[in-house]
């Protein structure tokens, strides 16, 4: 349901059963499934660890980057769907409860729990800010990794994903208000 590309690894999530498989690019084989947590569906990599958001029990489990094992797993708000890695920290978009949980990368703990719109899904991090799509809510959410303080911003559409490209932002929308 997602995948994450690593230093060494291609890692994508198994939502149906539970698990995150690693696959090597150079020869395409895939190791053996790593079990995580329920419905695993948000993913990101780093060249140290894999952090994957596993939506049913509220968790994010992170992998070693180098030996694919799970070495911690951290309780987050309810329905976590994105991860992004930037600015010394890990943020989740908690779907169901409305939130950005930012966790500490090297600690592995929960710094601050960030209000945005209802349903955020994608989100991705650039020079310092945050981006979420507010997948019901036709905004997008800009949040200053500085302060944590959110903004909202209208966008007429149902924000997906979000992605930053040659400096600009971009984002998929499932439909149009108009």
């Amino acid at each position: 349901t997602a995948v994450a590309v690593g230093v060494t690894a291609i890692w994508i999530t198994n939502a149906l059963d539970g698990t995150v498989s690693r696959i090597d690019p150079s020869s395409g084989t895939a190791s053996a499934p790593i079990t995580v947590g329920a419905a695993p569906n948000g993913i990101a990599a780093d060249d140290t660890a894999v952090w994957v958001a596993n939506l049913e029990p509220g968790t994010v489990s992170k992998l070693d980057a180098e030996t694919g094992r799970v070495v911690d797993s951290v309780a987050v708000g309810n329905g976590p769907r994105g991860v992004a890695i930037g600015e010394g920290s890990v943020w989740v978009a908690n779907s169901r409860d409305g939130t950005v949980s930012r966790i500490d990368n090297a600690t592995s703990r929960v710094t601050a729990t960030i209000p945005v719109g209802p349903g955020p899904s994608g989100l991705v991090v650039e020079a310092g800010v945050v981006w979420v799509g507010s997948s019901l809510e036709d905004a997008l959410y800009r949040i200053e990794a500085a302060t944590n303080a959110p903004s909202r911003i209208a966008v007429g559409a149902t924000p997906q994903a979000v992605a930053v490209a040659s400096g600009e932002l971009w984002f998929s929308a499932r439909v149009s208000a108009a």
